[in-house]
């Protein structure tokens, strides 16, 4: 899977999702998050052919042999999680009081233990599509992990966690780029 930052986020993130589908074209798996001014893209789709020679793009690199040659027992991290739960054929945002300790019970199990960790509850965010909104819950994590299980940590971070991948959500940051 290849690295590669988009210099410009947009404030919508299923605007961003349609930056990033049409940015790397295919059927392969794409997770994207939200840095700053930015959007991080981890993908297995080439980059699309009109924008291989654009200054928005910067390729990163690859990303899975690097992991498996740097990663560190104990590793920064930040994740944006969609903090919902399910009733019936619906997901609904959870309340306040038990995001906390949803996220950290989300994060475990993956090929790492949470050594510290700072939850930031960003409330909900909405999004429109195609005329209709789309409201997540936003949490974002982010401390140092320490990692266990190189195997399954590296499945977290290439096939993401989570619900709402494609609005930006699910990308375990471990990437200082």
């Amino acid at each position: 899977m290849q690295m590669y930052k988009i210099n410009k986020a947009l404030d919508d993130n299923y605007m961003n999702h349609q930056m990033v589908k049409e940015a790397f074209p295919g059927e392969g798996k794409t997770l994207w998050r939200r840095r700053g001014s930015h959007l991080l893209v981890l993908t297995e789709c080439s980059l699309a052919n009109s924008l291989g020679d654009s200054d928005m793009i910067e390729t990163l690199g690859e990303v899975v042999s690097n992991l498996e040659r740097n990663l560190a027992d104990k590793v920064p991290f930040t994740i944006r999680l969609n903090a919902c739960k399910a009733q019936g054929h619906k997901r609904f945002c959870l309340p306040a009081n038990e995001v906390e300790g949803w996220a950290l019970n989300k994060l475990s199990g993956l090929g790492f233990e949470i050594c510290s960790a700072r939850v930031v509850n960003e409330g909900r965010v909405v999004s429109m599509r195609q005329g209709k909104k789309n409201t997540h819950g936003s949490v974002v994590v982010d401390g140092v992990l320490k990692v266990v299980d190189r195997d399954a940590l590296i499945r977290s971070l290439t096939s993401g966690i989570g619900h709402a991948k494609s609005y930006g959500f699910g990308l375990l940051d471990v990437f200082r780029c």
